[in-house]
């Protein structure tokens, strides 16, 4: 299984770190502390208040990036601490 931890903490204010679901920061609006849900399996995000959801894909076109991109960040970086 996934685990997108690491993307997370590169895009996201994190404020609390469950098992699987983390409370961020949303990015997409800009009230001040909008809690916003990622599950760091699923790689599924949902904002409380704005209520902008996706998945991992829909994150990574919404910051420019191709999907595959972040596969290869993640490999290097898991390289990196391996």
């Amino acid at each position: 299984m996934a685990d997108y931890s690491t993307i997370a903490e590169s895009i996201f204010e994190v404020n609390v770190k469950g098992a699987d679901e983390w409370m961020v920061r949303c990015i997409f609006n800009e009230h001040s502390g909008s809690p916003m849900q990622f599950n760091i399996k699923k790689g599924l995000y949902f904002c409380f208040s704005c209520h902008e959801k996706g998945d991992i894909k829909s994150l990574m076109n919404y910051l420019g990036k191709r999907f595959a991109d972040v596969e290869v960040d993640v490999a290097n970086i898991v390289g990196k601490l391996g």
